[in-house]
């Protein structure tokens, strides 16, 4: 019995020294979720980031092709367009030649 009493004051002086300590263990649990917030916070702010500079960069890509290929498209019209201008001066000297060969049979 006597060891019980000791054990229950023993029990009962260390529960007296860990009461002041709850506070500032509950203080500190906030403060860990608070931080562990901030932090799942700032994960995301950074992925949200770092997809929207991978959208950039793909938007960039993008554009560059399409510049690319305006370009292309373009010479090749302009190549088409030389084709064409040439065709026509090549009909001319033959209608030309033919005239001049009608005329020279007359």
């Amino acid at each position: 019995r006597l060891e019980a009493e000791r054990l229950a004051i023993e029990l009962s002086r260390a529960s007296a020294e860990l009461e002041p300590l709850l506070p500032r263990q509950e203080q500190d649990t906030r403060l860990y979720e608070v931080a562990a917030r901030d932090a799942a916070q700032a994960a995301e702010e950074a992925a949200a980031a770092e997809r929207a500079e991978r959208a950039k960069r793909q938007l960039i890509a993008a554009r560059d092709a399409h510049v690319k290929a305006a370009r292309r498209a373009n010479e090749s019209h302009r190549r088409s367009r030389e084709k064409v201008e040439e065709l026509r001066e090549e009909q001319a000297q033959r209608t030309a030649r033919r005239a001049e060969a009608v005329l020279q049979l007359k």
